[in-house]
């Protein structure tokens, strides 16, 4: 399989990730009907639950990995970095504590 296959097969891949996860949870848009909207927004919670978690998950390894050498750690704490501040403009993730709901900073990066 050639790079150019790979890269399409890895697309496919997450595309389908995207998809599961979609059926999973259900749909989020509000339809102006109470029952309904009522269900989507337990799914909508359900959705922007998941991707805090995921953005904390990217956070790690962009902060504990921060002054690592070793090119293929670099290379995941860099493109984790990178995502987080020019793909979504977050300079700093807030990572509620999922036991005590608090908040805990330790360097400039907040933990759980």
């Amino acid at each position: 399989m050639n790079k150019e296959s790979e890269t399409q097969a890895a697309r496919k891949i997450e595309f389908s990730v995207y998809e599961i996860v979609k059926k999973l949870i259900g749909e989020i848009l509000p339809a102006g009907e109470t029952n309904r909207d009522d269900i989507r927004f337990d799914n909508l919670k359900m959705m922007t639950d998941l991707v805090g978690r995921l953005v904390c998950d990217i956070d790690d390894v962009a902060y504990a990995n921060k002054d690592r050498e070793e090119f293929s750690i670099k290379r995941a704490a860099d493109h984790a970095s990178n995502f987080l501040s020019k793909d979504l403009g977050i300079d700093e993730i807030i990572s509620m504590n999922k036991d005590l709901g608090e908040v805990t900073k330790d360097k400039g990066h907040f933990v759980i």
